[in-house]
């Protein structure tokens, strides 16, 4: 919850046009020893998917898994986020360009 005049600032990746794609996982992560692994579980309609992320580490036996932990994201399009953001209360909503706020995601700032 913001005051009156606060101001959020979010970084949000836009995922519009992966739904259409629907990956299955982005390229792993190697550092040292321990690996990181995404797997996306698109929903059939391209409007959510399931987000596992299991990191391995190499252990006596070849690799093994450390930790896993899974979430479920929605996907939503740059007017989407606008309109949530108004429907919330937000006055002035504004989307920033990684261009213009240096951040390799779109953010949003908004004032309460």
């Amino acid at each position: 919850m913001l005051r009156p005049g606060g101001v959020l600032v979010a970084a949000v990746p836009e995922l519009g046009r992966l739904g259409a794609l629907r990956p299955a996982a982005p390229p792993p992560k190697v550092s040292g020893d321990r690996v990181i692994v995404q797997l996306w579980d698109w929903a059939p309609d391209g409007q959510s998917y399931g987000l596992e992320v299991v990191q391995l580490v190499r252990g006596g036996s070849g690799w093994e898994v450390s930790g896993a932990v899974e979430t479920r994201h929605r996907v939503l399009s740059a007017a989407q986020v606008s309109a949530a953001l108004r429907d919330a209360g937000f006055g002035v909503v504004q989307r920033l360009e990684p261009a213009e706020s240096g951040h390799p995601l779109p953010v949003w700032v908004a004032v309460a």
